[in-house]
């Protein structure tokens, strides 16, 4: 059987391609990022609105006590030394 030039070209065109898809096959790696269903649902986003939105009651709630203890300081600081406040 005789080869001629095409012929072997094709089949070291072929051999090449198969042998280089074989190595970008291999050198593809597993995604870092994990599919959870947490990562990918916006189910995370929710928590962190939730835990944003408790943190801000926290902080609204511990202005206002200080802030009721800042007028109370005042006035009984007022009372003590007589002066009125209008």
């Amino acid at each position: 059987m005789a080869f001629n030039k095409t012929s072997i070209i094709f089949v070291l065109f072929f051999l090449m391609t198969v042998t280089l898809s074989t190595v970008e096959a291999k050198k593809k790696k597993e995604p870092t990022f994990v599919n959870d269903p947490i990562l990918t649902s916006g189910t995370l986003f929710y928590i962190a609105i939730s835990v944003s939105f408790a943190l801000w009651c926290t902080g609204y709630g511990l202005d206002y006590v200080m802030d009721r203890h800042e007028k109370q300081a005042n006035t009984r600081a007022f009372q003590k030394y007589n002066i009125q406040v209008y």
